[in-house]
């Protein structure tokens, strides 16, 4: 299989609400049936039942998906998919390419990982008000991009580029309130921060997985109507379509590509 042309799509954010019963026999069922529900779809940072943490497996391959919040939706389902396949963990990012320089270390740990699955880009939009001047903008994130692949590299894992989520226009209220800012970004622009990725990305020969795409083709169901996260579709949706590059990545689907087809 080749993946150097691959582009494929996926990302985002549930909020879950759990309902608590007056028994608590009635409350023990439906609390473990929205956990089951939360590792089939995903979990957001803030929920009160995390993802799946299982301490790996000797036997199994491990894989790291790199991100922030977007990823907090997207995890349980992918470790829901793969479970038995490959130990999946998630390696919160810390925000901009700024803070994942600083952190990459702590992410990355002492593991040796088949696969790492990764994304930095929502925060350097967002956050880019906060640095200094000389680290603003779209050249800055590149360098540090570059900075951060060059570092991935070195693991020896199968990498894979997951495209920024796309901005929705209806965000900047939520935008202004929460940061007390104002912010505009054209779609010519925002494509203009894709671009500086992609450029990294491709100089390096990296496989992509188009999340963007994915979820441009149908933000009506797949985004939230007032920030950058996803619904429980658009969660649903990533996790199917990241299970598939991660699966197609590791070693065992590697070699069933390598053996010859048998003939009658």
């Amino acid at each position: 299989m080749n993946f150097e042309n691959a582009i494929l799509s996926l990302s985002g954010l549930i909020l879950v609400a759990i309902g608590i019963a007056s028994s608590p026999a009635q409350q023990t069922t439906d609390l473990n049936a929205e956990v089951d529900a939360m590792l089939e779809i995903g979990v957001p940072e803030d929920a009160n039942a995390p993802a799946e943490k299982k301490a790996p497996s000797d036997r199994l391959p491990n894989v790291l998906l790199i991100g922030d919040s977007i990823a907090g939706g997207y995890l349980g389902g992918v470790q829901s998919r793969l479970k038995g396949v490959a130990h999946v963990e998630r390696g919160n990012s810390g925000g901009t390419t700024q803070n994942g320089l600083e952190s990459i270390e702590r992410i990355l740990g002492e593991r040796e990982w088949e696969v790492i699955h990764f994304n930095w880009g929502l925060h350097d939009m967002t956050w880019q008000r906060r640095m200094k001047p000389e680290e603003r903008g779209i050249q800055g994130y590149a360098a540090r991009l570059e900075q951060l692949v060059t570092r991935l590299r070195e693991t020896n894992a199968s990498l894979v580029w997951a495209t920024t989520t796309p901005w929705p226009e209806n965000n900047y209220a939520y935008y202004e309130q929460r940061f007390g800012e104002k912010l505009r970004y054209s779609p010519a622009e925002e494509r203009q921060w894709r671009d500086a990725a992609l450029a990294v990305i491709q100089k390096h020969q990296i496989p992509v997985n188009d999340l963007h795409a994915l979820l441009k083709s149908d933000l009506e169901t797949y985004q939230k109507t007032d920030d950058v996260h996803f619904t429980r579709e658009g969660n649903r949706a990533m996790a199917e379509q990241i299970t598939k590059v991660v699966r197609a990545m590791l070693p065992q689907a590697q070699e069933e590509d390598k053996e010859p087809s048998s003939t009658d």
